[in-house]
């Protein structure tokens, strides 16, 4: 059976159920070719589908009118007494399993550019999270790290620098961890909420994303009460591609368009506070937040998660941010007081047992200052806040009271010795299988597995693309096995010694490090693993001709577009140093050089759609010693980047001084551009004479 959708393709209707739903582009049996670029489930096959539903039917009840629950799990907060589980049987006397099954979900498709959907599920049942999760991480290749916004319930009047600011920081850390992180939220339409959604967004645009299947995931935790329309979503058999549109109430606090998951519950807090006890490594970010906030706070200490407070726009943030750095007691307490009774911070004065009750809170978190920090955006540090949230993430590893390494289990170690004998012996088939079948978790094993690094150093120097390239498609990131170590075992095998080449190769290393190159190997200086990035990884490659690992490393690494325009000038320095003149040769270096200049417009323009590329134009590059991507492009004369858009209208705007760059902490020198793009601007309008001429030759 078939139907007709709005772009007027025939779209088959697959049977679920008693019902029939859309089936994906990967499942129209019709003989025409169907174009349709609607994000899609495209990796999820029927049964899947259809599992998901009879699960959410036979497992998902709906609250009775009761309500509550016989002998209830609590948290034992010294705040507020919350249930955070639920026992099988129910004051009405009924074993919950016998509720009605939830008549609440779906799929939203919202009407923004790209028709983004979004799943939804009423659900107030947390003893079922876990399994929830599990379900949902077939689409998010499970990720381990978390980062909880609180304070999100409300707009908050922001300067465009202080949005730019969190929106890029957020962006960055999506980028370092892609699936291997989750964003959490109230998922409701305000200021900070579509910053974290916005960025998700931008970094999943930036890396190519396929609907579900290259995703960051972003959850809203929304209470029931808010949702308006509600009523409209409510059908036993689900809402499946629904027209958000349907229920968007302009009077209303709407949902956040860019979110990917969306748990409607009765009590929030309650769902909240469960989900973020599924992770033991993440911070939890508060933004303004009133005394809810302090649930959150305490249940975070007691996880192992690091608690960031953006100071700046008043509430328990600011709050906290002003008394922390105060040692003496006395001072603090006299402070804190003034601070809760004047309501300068939270907007309302306390009094009494709610001053005392707040009080008590803020002093806890003064206990546990150690896992603690602020982030005032007013400071000169403010451009590093996707640098300093990253610090925090890696810094919850460590937390008091949580279990980051444990020893390997025996099935752990027999799959671990498998992959060994896999790549030792050069069985690529083997290792595919274990990683494809799911059996070898790379985010989980290799943390197990002492001697991944020399694994994967025999992958890169054999230029063993195949089973890299499956290693990296199921999560592998190019940071979790990088080392001092395994770049020196790369450059060894190429016959190499990494610590004599600033001699032997002095005039690459001289042009390299006039590039912003950090060469980390410099004679009379220690080495350590925190000096090797994966620019160093990508350099290797592009030296040695790795071209398919180098398009893998580049997927990687922070600092893309700069890597990108750095290739021409390494093989250029190649091929002068080895006097190479095979015109084969040459022509595979020019491909190459081109290859990657083209991933580099790629992204910038990209970027320009998206009204972000004059930040990564003009952003310092820490990786290549405080440049820029346009200073870069005009040091290695790359005339077809720099006529792009993007960086011409960047150029006009410096020319006329519509930007203005003495208060910009992403500076330029003008002087120094324009006299690198003097020469360029003329070869670049003799390529756009020569694009024309071409162009009008082929009319003809």
């Amino acid at each position: 059976m078939s139907g007709e959708i709005e772009s007027g393709a025939v779209l088959e209707l697959k049977p679920v159920g008693d019902r029939e739903i859309p089936s994906d582009g990967a499942h129209v049996m019709s003989n025409a070719t169907v174009e349709d670029d609607t994000p899609r489930l495209d990796y999820y096959d029927e049964k899947e589908d259809e599992d998901d539903v009879r699960w959410i039917k036979s497992h998902v009840q709906n609250k009775c009118q009761h309500h509550k629950y016989m002998q209830p799990l609590h948290t034992r907060s010294k705040l507020d007494d919350k249930v955070i589980g639920l026992n099988p049987m129910c004051t009405c006397g009924n074993l919950r399993s016998q509720h009605e099954s939830t008549d609440v979900f779906g799929e939203f498709q919202f009407d923004n550019d790209d028709n983004q959907l979004a799943r939804f599920m009423k659900t107030d049942d947390v003893e079922l999270l876990p399994q929830l999760l599990a379900r949902s991480q077939r689409r998010w290749n499970s990720p381990r790290k978390l980062i909880s916004i609180v304070g999100g319930d409300h707009n908050i009047l922001m300067s465009n620098q202080s949005k730019e600011i969190l929106r890029h920081g957020f962006t960055d850390i999506a980028e370092k961890y892609e699936r291997n992180i989750c964003f959490v939220t109230n998922g409701v339409n305000t200021t900070i909420n579509r910053l974290v959604g916005e960025s998700c967004k931008n970094m999943n645009l930036l890396t190519g994303w396929n609907g579900y299947n290259k995703l960051t995931p972003v959850i809203g935790v929304v209470p029931w009460s808010n949702v308006p329309n509600k009523d409209q979503l409510i059908d036993r058999e689900g809402k499946w591609q629904f027209k958000y549109s349907q229920i968007y109430d302009k009077n209303s606090m709407n949902l956040e368009t860019n979110h990917t998951d969306f748990f409607f519950v009765d009590d929030d807090n309650e769902y909240r506070v469960a989900l973020e006890r599924e992770y033991s490594i993440g911070i939890l970010l508060v933004i303004r937040g009133g005394t809810e906030a302090f649930l959150f706070i305490e249940e975070a200490i007691r996880n192992g998660l690091r608690i960031v407070f953006i100071m700046g726009f008043g509430g328990v943030a600011d709050i906290v941010a002003q008394v922390l750095p105060l040692t003496r007691d006395g001072e603090r307490q006299s402070l804190l007081k003034t601070l809760i009774e004047r309501g300068t911070c939270l907007g309302i004065s306390c009094c009494g047992e709610e001053l005392q009750r707040i009080m008590n809170a803020v002093e806890n978190i003064i206990i546990h200052k150690q896992s603690v920090a602020v982030y005032d955006l007013s400071s000169d540090r403010s451009q590093d806040f996707g640098r300093f949230l990253l610090y925090q993430i890696e810094e919850s590893r460590y937390a008091p009271g949580t279990i980051k390494h444990e020893s390997p289990n025996t099935g752990d170690l027999r799959i671990i010795e498998e992959m060994r004998d896999a790549i030792v012996g050069g069985k690529n088939s083997v290792a595919i299988e274990l990683l494809e079948s799911g059996r070898y978790d790379v985010n989980y094993l290799q943390d197990k597995d002492n001697n991944f690094g020399q694994r994967m150093a025999k992958l890169l120097s054999s230029n063993n693309y195949e089973c890299l390239d499956t290693f990296f498609n199921n999560g592998l990131k190019g940071n979790q096995f990088l080392s001092l170590r395994v770049l020196e075992d790369c450059y060894k095998a190429e016959g190499v010694n990494v610590h004599m080449l600033e001699d032997t190769w002095t005039e690459v290393i001289d042009s390299l490090k006039g590039l912003g190159y950090r060469w980390p190997f410099l004679k009379g200086s220690a080495v350590d693993d925190k000096m090797i990035n994966l620019e160093h990884l990508f350099v290797w490659s592009v030296v040695f001709r790795r071209h398919e690992i180098a398009m893998l490393i580049w997927a990687e690494l922070d600092e893309p577009v700069a890597a990108a325009l750095a290739v021409n000038k390494i093989q250029q320095l190649i091929i002068s140093i080895k006097r190479i003149k095979d015109t084969e040769v040459l022509n595979k270096y020019e491909q190459y050089s081109n290859e990657f200049t083209d991933l580099g417009i790629e992204v910038i323009d990209a970027c320009y759609e998206n009204k972000i590329a004059k930040y990564n134009l003009r952003r310092k590059l820490r990786n290549w010693k405080d440049q820029s991507c346009l200073i870069m492009a005009s040091e290695t004369d790359n005339k077809r980047f720099i006529s792009r858009i993007a960086c011409q209208e960047y150029i006009r705007s410096i020319w006329w001084r519509n930007d203005d760059l003495r208060y910009s902490k992403y500076s330029v020198s003008i002087q120094f551009v324009f006299y690198r793009i003097r020469k360029s601007r003329i070869d670049i309008c003799e390529i756009e004479v020569r694009e024309k001429e071409g162009e009008r030759k082929r009319e003809k």
